[in-house]
């Protein structure tokens, strides 16, 4: 349910910052011929754009109910796609996720395999599995 909340919130931020960044006239605005603006909106209420972005869900162990919020959104179209990235140490983990994930959705979960080095200023978390979620067109 978190996780759902977060992505509510992620998709109304994005979808704030582009209404802000389509309006490029204000009302007062003198150029605006004002008989071209309509009075009536153009997109009814039970209508809404949607917004593309993306988000990652994070996994150090198998968390069904986590993972079924992730279905949920996949099998009602919310979730356009998913992909796992995985660390070599967590492929076990990551296959599991994988394999429920298609099983509850039919669709096909693409794995990529990272290996990243630490250094002596950055230091990574190879416990994770990261399921990426896609949102709005691909």
């Amino acid at each position: 349910m978190k996780l759902l909340k977060f992505l509510v919130v992620v998709l109304v931020g994005c979808g704030v910052i582009s209404c802000a960044t389509q309006n490029t006239h204000s009302i007062a605005d003198p150029k605006i011929d004002a008989s071209a603006v309509s009075t009536e909106s153009d997109i009814s209420a039970s209508e809404s754009q949607m917004v593309g972005g993306w988000a990652p869900a994070f996994f150090s162990e198998f968390n069904k109910k986590e993972l079924q919020d992730i279905v949920d959104g996949i099998n009602e179209g919310r979730v356009k796609k998913a992909t796992i990235s995985y660390p070599t140490q967590m492929s076990s983990l990551a296959v599991k996720i994988r394999d429920y994930l298609q099983t509850q959705t039919n669709s096909k979960i693409q794995m990529e395999k990272v290996e990243l080095a630490n250094t002596d200023t950055v230091t990574y978390n190879m416990k994770q599995v990261v399921v990426t979620l896609y949102f709005g067109s691909n």
